[in-house]
């Protein structure tokens, strides 16, 4: 205790400070958190909607992430995936492991899957969005993370206020928002489907051919042959334009469609 106070000292008098010592200190923070819920906002390129998202993670296993239309509900026994827009929810499969998994930057201690951040240079005391601001350059401790990101801690909470990250359009600064530390409860992840909701079919049928058939259930009937050209579909991009299959595939010997879904 004596030697983080004398830390915080130092930086205020000279606005720097090694950076390790206030991301361990951070780290703890947020171990010791029963809960944790904040939003943030992901600036998108020009001309495209930014991303709202947020997320509640209690411990023992429950955890909420709500974006773009779509909210994750897992807890020990309910593992949901929710589309407001369209009332419609999927069951996860039951070996789902997303719940011991948080690797957002700074938010590494509320998982138990993700290494802990380490600093790539001194801590820099700033004023920034009104608050006082400590600036931690960090290595990147996952695959996929970009070098050259700042961490944001609150100097007060020695919470984790957000990043600091390079792409391709320059920096850009994402706050973890409405910050809110065990004020959750297991009622809060309680959900059951409404009434006018129903249960998304994801095309599988057990019914199987009459006999003297192929033999091929129902659903692998169905499949694309081989060889076969793909029926063409429409679908809307994140900017809300419209986009087909037929439109992407013109003039191209072959166009990847890779259907995807998180979990």
């Amino acid at each position: 205790m004596i030697t983080y106070a004398v830390s915080l000292v130092v930086l205020a008098q000279s606005g720097a400070a090694g950076g390790q010592g206030l991301l361990d200190s951070s780290y703890q923070k947020v171990r010791k958190a029963r809960s944790i819920a904040f939003s943030m906002t992901m600036p998108a390129d020009a001309g495209v909607p930014d991303i709202g998202m947020a997320f509640s993670y209690l411990r023992g296993g429950y955890r909420r992430m709500r974006f773009q239309g779509m909210e994750m509900i897992l807890t020990p026994n309910l593992r949901y995936v929710l589309m407001t827009e369209q009332k419609q929810y999927m069951k996860m499969p039951a070996g789902s492991n997303l719940n011991s998994d948080f690797s957002l930057p700074g938010l590494e201690g509320l998982g138990s899957d993700v290494k802990p951040l380490r600093a790539a240079g001194d801590a820099r005391l700033v004023r920034q969005e009104g608050k006082d601001v400590y600036r931690v350059p960090v290595q990147a401790n996952q695959p996929g993370m970009p070098s050259g990101i700042v961490l944001l801690i609150d100097r007060l909470s020695v919470m984790p206020l957000g990043i600091e990250y390079p792409d391709r359009e320059g920096k850009r600064t994402v706050f973890y928002e409405n910050f809110a530390v065990d004020t959750l409860a297991e009622a809060d992840f309680a959900w059951s489907p409404p009434a006018d909701w129903s249960l998304l079919d994801q095309g599988k049928s057990e019914a199987k051919d009459p006999p003297g058939s192929s033999g091929e259930d129902e659903y692998t009937a169905k499949l694309l042959k081989v060889g076969t050209v793909a029926p063409d579909f429409k679908a809307k991009t994140t900017s809300g334009s419209t986009i087909s299959l037929s439109a992407q595939r013109k003039g191209k010997k072959a166009t990847l469609v890779n259907f995807w879904f998180y979990g």
